[in-house]
């Protein structure tokens, strides 16, 4: 992965997909952000979406879904509620990790839009609304997201050896 994405605090990026920024991706950014502050990982989050302009209605930032599941437990989403991002070829470069929240919705899109990329995305098994519900889904982010940090971490510990 490339380095570019570090800035002069040191912080890596991480770069999470979804179909159009709007759910997934979204959700995993901001708990991302909240757990790697508070255990004081120098990563950080964004996300983007790989078909933004076929995703949701143009006067909503954020899911109503993704509102409803961050708030049940306590996360302001008040900065986050930003417009749905398309993904662009500088977000795959300056991203150190790179993670599409679905492989079976995403792998294909992946590889048709950003080949040059497509072998150095991590795929989770997040399934979309039509398939899982999004208290089952926000479960599965966490885990992802616990996972995620505790190798992160494990890894920025080895290197401080």
């Amino acid at each position: 992965m490339s380095t570019i994405g570090t800035s002069k605090t040191n912080r890596q990026l991480v770069l999470f997909l979804c179909t159009a920024n709007y759910y997934r991706s979204r959700i995993a950014e901001i708990l991302f952000n909240r757990q790697a502050e508070r255990v004081g990982l120098r990563w950080q989050a964004t996300s983007r979406g790989i078909t933004v302009d076929g995703g949701p209605p143009k006067s909503e930032n954020l899911s109503p879904h993704a509102v409803t599941v961050l708030e049940g437990r306590g996360i302001d989403v008040g900065e986050a509620a930003r417009p749905p991002q398309q993904a662009c070829s500088h977000d795959f470069e300056t991203a150190n990790l790179i993670v599409a929240l679905d492989e079976y919705e995403h792998r294909q899109l992946v590889h048709e839009r950003f080949i040059r990329w497509a072998d150095q995305v991590e795929y989770w098994h997040v399934e979309d609304l039509d398939r899982k519900s999004t208290d089952a889904a926000m479960k599965e982010i966490e885990g992802e997201i616990e996972r995620l940090i505790t190798r992160l971490s494990s890894r920025e510990r080895e290197s401080n050896m």
